[in-house]
């Protein structure tokens, strides 16, 4: 997730949480695989491809039989995959953020005012607000993962090189780090990456610590929010560093993780398709923690709201809803 510190928000784009090797159905899953999918964005928004997003079997593919595959919760705009592989966004669409484009899409990653997706031919699309450049910027290739944040956004290559556009204040940008990855998850003014071994990079704005703070060790799965980040490792276990402030960075105790998304300022996971979430203490709950009940294949926090899928393919927001991005459309 990726969200806007600011008095009006902040902006889950890494956001979805993916169970890792999970098919691709969350913004913060790491890649394709045939595995049945839970999931949870991304900051948010970090959208992985995966080649049976948009099929109708949910028996050959392990994706739910309903009609969502997959949501990403931004900060005033949420956005989410249908099973024929088209994208809804929803909430606030002041930069023209919520007018998705024609076309087929693998994955969706949902920011503050824009939005990024994944073709079927595995090439990128952005759009709404381009006051960084993260829309015009887009660059060419072949990807297989995307997280959009307000003004920057990172996509994984087919090759695991990574590569981040539109504003580069802090570095967020040109501090990209080189080499071969495994997924990528951009927070407010920072990112962070899975390395093929295991090891977390983060590069851009250290204000809080996100970036000297990573934990050494080997994970499987990264998530950068607001001014936190977390990993988690094969175990389940989960660690955080960054900014506290809201009790971000503190799982209840007890619990292996199948998957995280880091928010704004809470943090959300699955365990055993339960939603968890926690942080976002006094003013800045609105009702995003704790996490509605049910049964989740993928979780994505937002700013001040998270969205999931659940194992009937339903897609269900809750927490903030002032520019009606918790109100789920009709799938048909």
């Amino acid at each position: 997730m990726s969200p806007l510190l600011t008095a009006v928000g902040v902006v889950f784009l890494g956001a979805c949480g993916q169970k890792p090797g999970a098919a691709a159905l969350g913004d913060s899953g790491p890649g394709d695989s045939a595995e049945p999918a839970a999931t949870s964005d991304g900051a948010g928004s970090d959208s992985a491809g995966s080649d049976s997003a948009g099929s109708d079997s949910a028996a050959d593919t392990g994706l739910p039989p309903g009609p969502w595959r997959q949501v990403s919760a931004g900060e005033l705009i949420s956005c989410g995959l249908l099973a024929d592989g088209t994208v809804r966004c929803w909430g606030d669409d002041q930069h023209g953020q919520s007018a998705v484009p024609d076309g087929r899409f693998t994955a969706v990653s949902a920011s503050l005012y824009h939005a990024c997706a994944l073709t079927e031919d595995a090439a990128l699309v952005c759009w709404g607000d381009d006051n960084g450049g993260q829309v015009e910027g887009v660059p060419a290739g072949r990807f297989t993962q995307v997280s959009a944040s307000p003004l920057h956004s990172c996509a994984l290559g087919e090759d695991g090189a990574i590569t981040c556009w539109g504003d580069d204040g802090s570095g967020r940008v040109g501090d990209t780090p080189e080499g071969r990855f495994t997924q990528v998850s951009t927070g407010e003014d920072f990112s962070c990456a899975l390395g093929e071994g295991g090891a977390v990079s983060c590069w851009g704005s250290d204000e809080d610590g996100q970036v000297s703070g990573v934990p050494s060790g080997s994970f499987v799965q990264v998530t950068a929010g607001g001014s936190h980040a977390c990993a988690l490792d094969a175990s389940g276990a989960v660690s955080c560093w960054g900014s506290d402030v809201y009790a971000q960075l503190t799982p209840p105790a007890g619990l292996a993780f199948d998957a995280l998304d880091a928010g704004g300022w809470h943090t959300c996971g699955l365990v055993d398709q339960a939603a968890i979430c926690w942080g976002a203490d006094g003013l800045v709950n609105f009702g995003q923690v704790p996490a509605e009940a049910g049964d989740f294949v993928q979780i994505s926090a937002g700013g001040w709201h998270n969205c999931a899928v659940d194992t009937g393919g339903q897609a269900r927001c809750w927490g903030d809803d002032s520019s009606g991005q918790s109100a789920v459309p009709p799938a048909d």
